[in-house]
């Protein structure tokens, strides 16, 4: 995969994944997943949704290439990618799409931005991956008709503030010296059989 992805970006691309998905000991007996439960870090996952989008737009080849996995790209475990898109899945089944794409968005800047840097980038990566001939890579839940709808929705006079009202009230939002930062969330699920 080395001639696909520079060293140093399929590194970047390993830890941000990585991150996102973290096992946790339990101590009640588990008959799957050697006794662990899986959580979930969604501002991780969405920050590797950010940063994967970014990189695949500069690495044209790993588009053309459609027989290559996401976790062979990337370089991680295909248990762990099957399950932070399972969880991103989830997440963007229940979440409108713009505020879906807000939180990704919004994960690319760890000090967090101004409402109006917000809006600015918010509409900026909708109009280059709509417009451009390269889309997202599907792993990354930003399909085409998720940024449609989401662009359709920003149309909207009043939407970006409605989606700001939105992102407090489902509790997405910390808010610092007027500064919009994606709050660190955390999905937690374990198995177990005997139950």
């Amino acid at each position: 995969m080395s001639e696909i992805l520079p060293g140093n970006k399929k590194a970047e691309l390993q830890s941000l994944w990585g991150e996102a998905l973290q096992a946790q000991p339990d101590q009640q007996t588990q008959a799957l997943l050697g006794g662990r439960n899986y959580r979930l870090n969604v501002f991780a996952a969405f920050k590797a949704v950010w940063h994967t989008t970014k990189v695949i737009f500069e690495v044209k080849k790993a588009l053309a290439t459609c027989t290559l996995m996401p976790w062979d790209v990337i370089g991680i475990a295909e248990g762990s990618y099957h399950a932070i898109a399972d969880g991103l899945n989830a997440l963007s089944e229940t979440m409108r799409p713009l505020e879906y794409l807000a939180c990704v968005v919004l994960s690319s800047e760890d000090q967090g931005l101004t409402p109006t840097d917000f809006e600015k980038k918010l509409r900026a990566f909708l109009e280059e991956t709509l417009a451009g001939t390269e889309k997202p890579a599907w792993y990354t839940g930003l399909t085409t008709k998720l940024l449609t709808r989401a662009q359709q929705d920003l149309a909207s006079v009043d939407q970006f503030e409605d989606l700001i009202m939105n992102l407090r009230r489902g509790d997405w939002l910390s808010e610092a010296g007027g500064k919009l930062k994606l709050k660190s969330r955390n999905i937690v699920w374990g198995f177990d059989l005997t139950k």
